[in-house]
């Protein structure tokens, strides 16, 4: 009878510290197949809620705080911001055997454009890497071109 109650008392423990998990890293952790599963649910149903608020203002505004709301209810406080800043100049630009540019970064970086064949960034500028959706990498030049980009 004590290990019964001892294995039930166990089990809720780990679902209760499923319940208070905050964002998709700390389910990730989770070493409990069902409490990880609870815990990603509950996650799932957050940033369900944040894309179904309604969000008022232009339209540039409302993408930036829906953003910002599955941000929040997906990864937490977790500064995405601060991990994923990246400068560097352009070095050099080729073209590839399909005649798409490729930027040579100063720190030893190369990039090819994704789309168009004439360049959108000059030698010597300035760049910082943005990272989009699904791994998706783009360019912001210093005059606030934006393009997408894939390293190689």
């Amino acid at each position: 009878m004590r290990v019964k109650a001892g294995l039930v008392g166990g089990f809720l423990i780990l679902n209760c510290g499923s319940v208070f998990a905050q964002d998709i890293l700390s389910c990730s952790k989770i070493e409990s197949d069902s409490a990880r599963l609870e815990c990603y649910d509950q996650v799932a149903g957050r940033v369900e809620r944040a894309l179904s608020e309604e969000v008022k203002g232009t339209a540039t505004t409302r993408i930036k705080e829906r953003e910002e709301s599955i941000k929040s209810a997906a990864i937490g406080d977790y500064d995405v911001a601060d991990q994923e800043y990246e400068g560097f100049s352009i070095k050099n630009i080729t073209l590839n055997n399909q005649r798409r540019p490729v930027y040579h970064s100063d720190d030893g970086r190369f990039f090819r454009q994704v789309s168009g064949i004439t360049p959108l960034a000059n030698i010597g500028e300035k760049v910082e890497l943005e990272r989009g959706f699904l791994g998706s990498v783009f360019f912001v030049t210093e005059k606030g071109s934006r393009f997408k980009v894939k390293e190689l």
